[in-house]
């Protein structure tokens, strides 16, 4: 990544590091409960606590964790509070978002247990093994996924677990032209007071639903799904054996942007709906449209053949 580019990044997650705003699905209880039933088999709350509950069916403890993009470093926190994992290398193009997660960890009790840097994780030098590589919705934000699942793959240790639970839809949200019939059509049979815009009073959100101008996207953040279409194939690649589960999206993604500012969970009318809408959700992504997001874990099971080049030749330097 060039340093122009890598500056953009910066800026543009420095200043959107925090909003009053409740309008996104992973801000939802009833959401992250819908998504945790379908991969782990069990309606337990929290973002990514169903992958997480996989992770300890495993009944591994990992020593040494690493995570790229960790946004406020609440899920990684969340690993080492329960002792999944020991320690963190986390990397973070956001200087701003450094300083708030180390203050976190420092009031947490965790901060001996992380290393923040903002370096180039591709050439950064590890100090000891590697055994379990996390990505929480920052692959997509990767503008060569193979690439960053590749490096997974090589830093990783033979035994080592690959982690990700992430958007793995089309690159810069170019919904298929089904999933915009469907989103569109659940828009147009919700009442108006949910289609108020929660940015401003006295305008509604179009029932139309449509693609994002992808030159504004690339203006406003070039990483956003740069690549994110091909996260699966290049998992599949490279960790051939890996659980995946496909967890939608289409509706509480697309259909729901800002329509949830007007959903009140704690309504028992407006649960009900966003109830239904989870399970339109569900059965579009078994339909065969677009899954959005999919949560993966792997198990690292063999050398791959740069690593056994590294070891010939520290063999032989040994020697």
């Amino acid at each position: 990544m060039d340093k122009e580019t890598a500056k953009r990044i910066d800026e543009h997650w420095s200043k959107n590091s925090t909003h009053s705003l409740k309008t996104r699905w992973w801000e939802f209880p009833a959401i992250h409960e819908h998504v945790n039933s379908l991969v782990c088999g069990r309606a337990v709350d929290g973002v990514s606590q169903g992958l997480n509950h996989k992770l300890k069916a495993m009944g591994r403890f990992f020593e040494h964790g690493v995570s790229v993009g960790f946004v406020d470093g609440s899920k990684e926190f969340e690993l080492l509070k329960e002792g999944l994992v020991k320690k963190f290398t986390l990397f973070e193009l956001s200087q701003k978002r450094i300083e708030l997660a180390g203050d976190e960890a420092a009031s947490l009790g965790l901060r001996d247990q992380v290393t923040f840097t903002n370096e180039d994780f591709y050439s950064y030098k590890f100090t000891d093994t590697v055994d379990f590589v996390h990505w929480n919705n920052s692959l997509h934000h990767m503008l060569d996924v193979e690439c960053a699942i590749k490096w997974s793959y090589d830093i990783l240790e033979v035994g080592g677990v690959f982690y990700m639970d992430d958007y793995v839809g089309p690159n810069r949200f170019q919904w298929s032209d089904a999933a915009l019939d469907l989103c569109t059509r659940i828009r147009r049979t919700l009442p108006y007071k949910y289609l108020q815009s929660p940015h401003s009073t006295d305008r509604f959100l179009d029932r139309t639903v449509s693609r994002p101008d992808i030159q504004k996207m690339e203006e406003a953040d070039p990483s956003e799904a740069a690549d994110s279409q091909r996260i699966l194939e290049n998992v599949r690649k490279y960790f051939p054996k890996a659980e995946i589960t496909l967890t939608g999206g289409i509706i509480y993604h697309t259909a729901l942007n800002d329509v949830l500012a007007n959903i009140d969970e704690f309504d028992l009318t407006d649960k009900a709906i966003l109830d239904l809408l989870l399970i339109i959700d569900e059965l579009a992504t078994k339909s065969g449209i677009e899954s959005q997001y999919a949560a993966a874990l792997a198990v690292k099971t063999r050398k791959s053949y740069s690593q056994i080049v590294k070891d010939k030749v520290r063999e032989f330097l040994d020697w």
